[in-house]
């Protein structure tokens, strides 16, 4: 998850967006919750960095799911923030 913002950093933005994809479907094939929410939180930086809020949309909408699921509140916060930004806020 933290590799797509080194290549995003980098400027390397197509490697930026494949690596934050390949980190959520390796967590969602785990079938780890929390690994999936921190694939979601820093997927949805890396979609903030490149100001694309469509895809930053979907990843918080998912994020906010699985923190009130779960009860993950710290990452729940990220998803109030990154989709307050995505609204314009």
């Amino acid at each position: 998850a933290w590799a797509a913002h080194a290549h995003w950093l980098l400027g390397h933005d197509a490697a930026a967006v494949a690596s934050s994809a390949e980190a959520v479907e390796r967590a969602r094939a785990a079938g780890h919750p929390y690994s999936l929410t921190i694939a979601l939180a820093y997927a949805g930086v890396t979609h903030q960095m490149r100001d694309d809020r469509p895809a930053l949309w979907t990843a918080v909408t998912e994020l906010h799911a699985l923190c009130d699921r779960y009860g993950f509140a710290y990452y729940r916060e990220w998803a109030l923030v990154l989709g307050g930004w995505a609204r314009g806020g």
